[in-house]
């Protein structure tokens, strides 16, 4: 029977007030009722998936926008280091018989210094990079329902290229309440499909596992893969 014809029974389930189901001949009472627990139990597994998908974009929107914040934030507190040094050399040549460190004063303070310092040190991050240390700050909120997640849905795929990621849910089952920082050393961990380049320092530590970024990993790999359900 087509899904739409059933969902016009399990509708009128929902309608129709329980003295009139209990009316029915049993072979058509216990027949609606089975359709409408068939319905429901399909309809709260699709709503658990766009939850999902809902709290992997929230985590990625929330990555983005903190690093963008925190670049603008580096920008302004650098207060534009090309004039700052265009300033410096204008002042020396006034006078040229001055040492350097006593025009330096004059032009900028020592905080603005060490601004400009830290903000050189730290231009070897890039933006993405950022951005998935913030995803990563963000998931820790929604880390505790990973579990829950993995426990109502159960994946299944025919598809030996989804196997990864099936060995994958598998092992964040396995370890679910652990409160171990890294997999153990001996654990097979899947590591192809699961962990894309850009995320590999995040991940490996030392020759070691990151349970935290890997969970990430795994969740937008999920989020991708269900959309294809």
């Amino acid at each position: 029977m087509p899904l739409h014809v059933l969902k016009k029974y399990k509708n009128r389930v929902m309608t129709e007030p329980i003295r009139e189901i209990k009316r029915h001949p049993a072979r058509i009472k216990y027949a609606f009722l089975a359709i409408f627990v068939f319905i429901r139990k399909i309809e709260t597994l699709d709503y658990f998936i766009d939850l999902l998908i809902e709290i992997v974009n929230k985590i990625k929107h929330n990555g983005k926008k903190n690093a963008e914040i925190e670049t603008l934030h580096e920008a302004i507190k650098v207060n534009n280091p090309r004039k700052i040094l265009y300033d410096i050399f204008i002042e020396y040549k006034k006078d040229s018989k001055r040492h350097m460190n006593d025009v330096i004063p004059l032009i900028i303070n020592e905080e603005t210094i060490d601004n400009i310092i830290e903000e050189y040190e730290l231009k070897g991050v890039t933006f993405k990079e950022k951005e998935k240390r913030f995803m990563l700050r963000s998931f820790h909120h929604y880390r505790q329902i990973v579990p829950i997640f993995l426990k109502i849905l159960e994946f299944n795929s025919n598809n030996s290229n989804y196997k990864p990621v099936i060995e994958a849910i598998a092992l964040l089952q396995k370890y679910s309440g652990e409160k171990k920082y890294y997999f153990l050393k001996d654990e097979k961990v899947p590591i192809d499909g699961i962990i894309s380049t850009e995320w590999t320092k995040l991940v490996f530590k030392n020759g070691n596992i990151r349970r935290i970024p890997y969970e990430l990993c795994l969740l937008l790999i999920l989020k991708d893969k269900i959309r294809c359900r």
